[in-house]
């Protein structure tokens, strides 16, 4: 028998040494397994909708203590109809003859308003541009401004906080929160 190189030698040992397809296959299969069950325990899609909720939480109380703040230093809201700045501004429209907001008004109606308090430094000027105003309704009678949206996510359905109606009044026909996270016509509200 020929006596082989050392070269071949190393091959042929680092060859023998590998995974087979079998062994290789099992552990895709396993790591397959860990990552379904992972996603499921988790569910993304139920943590975007957190997250969702969570941002629109924050621009809710961001746009509420706007308005405080406006009130605090001018002594009025922006809607208020004895603004000194009144005009034909859309944002005064939006308020009754006796300037309270009811019913309540989608926010991204009220961009005049929200203008009024970029202008004022109350709010941020990128504030407009958040996708979600629509979601947002606000409500104001004496005084008292309110900025209520529908969660999306199941957590906060059910959370205790969520027991108001849009105009952020506690509904007398549906029992908020919704033990079963399900119920579309309870709302978060910021007061």
């Amino acid at each position: 028998m020929t006596k082989l190189p050392d070269f071949f030698k190393k091959f042929v040992k680092a060859s023998q040494s590998g995974f087979t397809l079998i062994e290789l296959l099992v552990v895709i299969g396993i790591l397959g397994i860990l990552v379904t069950a992972m996603v499921a325990t988790i569910n993304p899609f139920e943590q975007i909708k957190k997250g969702n909720d969570a941002t629109l939480k924050n621009v809710a109380a961001e746009f509420q203590t706007a308005a405080l703040r406006y009130y605090t230093t001018h002594g009025v809201l922006p809607w208020d109809a004895n603004t000194a700045n009144q005009g034909d501004d859309a944002c005064y429209a939006a308020a009754g003859s006796d300037g309270t907001i009811s019913p309540p008004v989608a926010l991204n109606n009220l961009s005049a308003c929200t203008n009024a308090l970029i202008a004022d430094k109350e709010l941020k000027e990128g504030f407009v541009d958040f996708k979600d105003l629509p979601k947002l309704f606000v409500t104001e009678t004496d005084f008292d401004t309110t900025v209520c949206f529908k969660p999306t996510s199941i957590s906060q359905r059910k959370a205790a906080e969520t027991k108001y109606n849009q105009n952020g009044t506690t509904p007398a026909s549906i029992t908020c929160p919704d033990p079963e996270g399900d119920d579309v016509e309870c709302y978060f509200c910021v007061k």
